[in-house]
């Protein structure tokens, strides 16, 4: 008796505790490394605990079910899953993204499930909550929902649906610019992320840019935009800045040369 109530109260315990990503969907080259383990091909239904890494080739692609959220590897990505932990008050995701690109699609949070989600890069962490977001560790783009990004001096910006950030030179993150029209969050009618669509979503999305090998897409995208706001923004200050000093020294020359023309009058006269 004694073991089978120890049994059933070790099998609440791992329910409640640590949990598993699953693979959703494979293509090409992808493989993950369990802790203290080899690097093995990853398939279809493949489940890994936290403290797996998992790797993705030229023009290769990964979906996985975390915790009810959805995240993509991109082409040539390397990711760690730090954190999978489900309580009865809510759940805990930490991911480390150590280079290349990945997308979520993040579970809402409700007043019964609390949902904490991070993905920390190389330059900054991004802080979730039902969220769509793609992000490299140094910019981001959040589709819907709303990201604290965080950089490595503690440095914060609140980016919002349809927004684009990175991480600038020095200790800053750049103030968000609205680049897209903010998009609907895909979720099934008890309001938990539809997984089965966000992957065709996400295979739709590859096999429109061709599979780029190294990961593109729409990050690098909205980063040119980005620049191109800001480059605007900035030579458009610096024709303002100088249309101000070329005034100013407008006015004084003027009121000089009326003094001049004044003592000049006086000398004749």
């Amino acid at each position: 008796m004694k073991i089978s109530v120890l049994f059933f109260l070790l099998l609440i315990v791992n329910a409640l505790g640590a949990q598993e990503a699953v693979f959703k969907d494979v293509k090409g080259k992808v493989e993950f490394q369990l802790p203290g383990k080899d690097w093995v091909a990853a398939k279809v239904g493949d489940t890994v605990p936290a403290g797996t890494l998992i790797s993705t080739g030229f023009k290769a692609t990964a979906s996985l079910s975390v915790l009810g959220s959805v995240i993509s590897l991109k082409p040539l990505t390397r990711l760690s899953l730090e954190e999978l932990v489900n309580s009865g008050s809510g759940s805990k995701t930490t991911l480390k993204l150590l280079s290349g690109k990945v997308k979520a699609e993040v579970r809402p949070q409700s007043e019964e499930n609390s949902q904490q989600f991070e993905v920390k890069g190389p330059n900054a962490t991004a802080s979730v909550r039902g969220t769509g977001l793609d992000t490299d560790g140094e910019s981001i783009f959040v589709s819907h929902g709303s990201v604290e990004f965080v950089n490595a001096f503690g440095i914060s910006r609140s980016v919002q649906g349809g927004e684009f950030t990175k991480t600038s030179s020095g200790a800053s993150v750049a103030a968000p610019i609205a680049v897209k029209p903010p998009s609907a969050p895909v979720l099934n009618q008890d309001g938990t992320v539809n997984e089965e669509k966000v992957v065709e979503q996400e295979k739709q999305e590859f096999a429109a840019s061709g599979g780029g090998g190294g990961g593109g897409g729409v990050l690098d995208q909205l980063g040119e935009q980005f620049s191109s706001q800001v480059e605007t923004k900035t030579d458009t200050a610096k024709v303002s800045v100088s249309d101000i000093v070329q005034k100013v020294v407008s006015d004084i020359l003027v009121e000089q040369a009326a003094a001049l023309s004044a003592n000049l009058t006086i000398k004749i006269n």
